[in-house]
């Protein structure tokens, strides 16, 4: 596929950066509810999907970085398929110490990855690859063991041009992303 060596590369960042720290390795996965905006993705609904990453700690407590893979569905009005976005990124992550025993820990986190969207209707493929970058926050409720995760990302996205058929459209959509995200954490914050 397309994504396997945007995949690699985030990947390989994210080993060469991460030191091995008191903190453990976690793995998250959640559900996403994202919307397209601006005028390139008029017509364009709000989607759902999910996405899983795992989280590499850092030199320093409260601070990790993430690599993952996300794919949301939007349907777009007067066409039957649905939209494909996937995507892979790379998140690093600062988790606010709130002290003591508190099962409560805000973060602020960015986000920046390589998408490609997608749609076929019969024998009629549309596509585009681009990158998104953005940032956001969130909260982790501690329920013994593993964590909710909940939160909320805003990005720029910008794809390349348009493919419809193995030709060029010269259409290259750009706008903005709202992503509301809840899962679980484990292994860690």
């Amino acid at each position: 596929m397309r994504f396997i060596r945007p995949a690699l590369v985030v990947a390989f960042i994210v080993f060469v950066m991460a030191r091995p720290g008191a903190a453990q390795v976690s793995f998250n996965v959640a559900g996403l509810y994202a919307t397209l905006s601006g005028d390139d993705f008029q017509g364009t609904n709000a989607g759902i999907g999910a996405d899983g990453q795992i989280r590499f700690p850092l030199g320093q407590a409260g601070l990790s970085l993430g690599a993952g893979v996300q794919l949301t569905s939007h349907s777009v009005d007067g066409i039957d398929p649905n939209w494909s976005v996937i995507g892979v990124f790379g998140e690093p992550r600062y988790v606010f110490n709130t002290g003591g025993s508190s099962q409560l820990s805000p973060y602020i986190a960015g986000r920046a990855g390589w998408l490609h969207e997608s749609i076929s209707d019969g024998t009629d493929k549309l596509s585009a690859s681009g990158f998104y970058f953005g940032g956001g926050g969130g909260l982790l409720i501690g329920l013994g063991g593993v964590n909710l995760d909940i939160g909320v990302l805003f990005a720029s996205v910008k794809f390349g041009e348009l493919d419809l058929n193995g030709s060029s459209t010269g259409f290259k959509p750009s706008g903005t992303s709202l992503a509301l995200r809840a899962g679980l954490a484990f292994g860690g914050k």
